[in-house]
């Protein structure tokens, strides 16, 4: 039959098993691969419907905001040193009142990797309670052709960690 390896995929926690298979009809080896754990994929299309579903949140969001919302996210923003639209404020503000949480956006919720680089580490088991949308520029050598396109990312509450 052929050689099977087990490897750790690159870009998520499941493994992969390969199985080298030599055909006596082809003169090249083929590689079948198979993922032991299920794994959504995404086409096309579903990229574009939640790309459009994001963009439809943070357009309502944006339109519904006031001036004195938009004041507070720029002195909190300011205050703290940090780098956020008033924008992302409300909206990462709206998400932790859905969950019934308390505190203010960006300081007492961040990313992982923003709880790791504080010093702290969220707990085991722990979900995100909600998500936050940045934008990414995607650059083309046609200028007319580049575009941007919203990422969501996973938040974390401070209810959700312990110091490292």
């Amino acid at each position: 039959m052929g050689k099977v390896t087990k490897k750790l995929d690159e870009d998520s926690t499941s493994f992969r098993t390969s199985r080298k298979i030599r055909s006596p009809l082809l003169s090249q080896v083929t590689t079948k691969t198979k993922n032991t754990t299920t794994m959504k994929t995404a086409t096309k299309l579903t990229k574009q419907e939640h790309s459009a579903k994001l963009r439809k949140e943070w357009g309502e969001i944006k339109n519904s905001l006031t001036a004195d919302q938009i004041s507070e996210a720029e002195a909190i923003c300011k205050a703290h040193g940090l780098n956020f639209s008033a924008t992302g404020y409300a909206f990462c503000k709206e998400q932790m009142a859905q969950a019934n949480l308390t505190g203010t956006p960006y300081v007492d919720c961040k990313t992982y990797a923003g709880w790791k680089k504080a010093g702290f580490q969220v707990s085991k088991g722990q979900k995100s309670f909600g998500y936050g949308i940045t934008w990414l520029k995607v650059e083309k050598k046609n200028k007319e052709e580049s575009f941007i396109y919203p990422k969501q990312y996973a938040l974390f509450h401070s209810s959700q960690v312990e110091a490292a």
